[in-house]
């Protein structure tokens, strides 16, 4: 893989509906889970609201 795309949400049918998204790119073409689970984490810590 050489790209991921990261996106998360709240329910659609709350008031204060919330979502967001980013794709990572990688350097290199990867399937090291390490590697992947690290990108994620760094971009769900950017997308990520505290009120929610």
């Amino acid at each position: 893989m050489k790209s991921i795309h990261v996106f998360l949400h709240t329910s659609p049918h709350e008031p204060n509906y919330y979502s967001r998204s980013t794709v990572l790119q990688t350097p290199y073409p990867t399937d090291d889970t390490r590697v992947i689970v690290r990108l994620v984490r760094t971009a769900i810590a950017g997308l990520c609201k505290r009120s929610y």
